[in-house]
């Protein structure tokens, strides 16, 4: 898109992030479990990154989360029921999301008859649980949805 600007700014109930300048809010997407607050993307069919949280009745602290491997799996393989033939492509590992302690895993399947990858980070804050789930099909946006997704972990603050 010419003369759009080298990148946006998200924000949200407590938290912002920065995404490519070219490509469009997409608004809420309708899913269960925390509420997606937004999708940006490239506007392809299932091109996109969503941006979700919620509270808790638990406070997490980073010890607790490090005994929560195997809960944080379980979120990873509800994301490959939704697929067909979904599986966990990397099982979750710890990683940081705007200093907050959480995981990450991928995961992979077909929606709709089209190959779906997924990167999803979940980190909590507190009681707060944050997700970002990059995903991507098999096109040739495959670069450009990469380069996106680390803006937009790389950027993501809480407020």
């Amino acid at each position: 898109m010419e003369g759009a600007p080298a990148s946006k700014t998200f924000h949200g109930d407590d938290y912002s992030f920065a995404y490519p300048g070219n490509w469009t809010e997409l608004g809420k997407q309708p899913e269960e479990g925390p509420r997606v607050d937004v999708a940006v993307g490239p506007i392809a069919d299932f091109d996109l990154v969503s941006v979700s949280h919620e509270t808790g009745p638990t406070s997490f602290t980073e010890a607790s989360l490090a005994a929560s491997e195997g809960e944080v799996a379980a979120l990873a393989r509800d994301l490959a029921n939704d697929l067909d033939g979904g599986k966990v492509t990397a099982r979750p590992k710890m990683r940081r999301l705007a200093g907050l302690p959480g995981y990450e895993a991928q995961v992979a399947g077909e929606l709709e008859g089209s190959p779906l990858r997924m990167l999803v980070r979940w980190a909590w804050g507190g009681r707060t649980q944050y997700q970002v789930n990059c995903q991507f099909s098999d096109s040739d946006l495959e670069q450009v949805m990469k380069r996106g997704c680390e803006q937009i972990l790389s950027s993501f603050r809480v407020e």
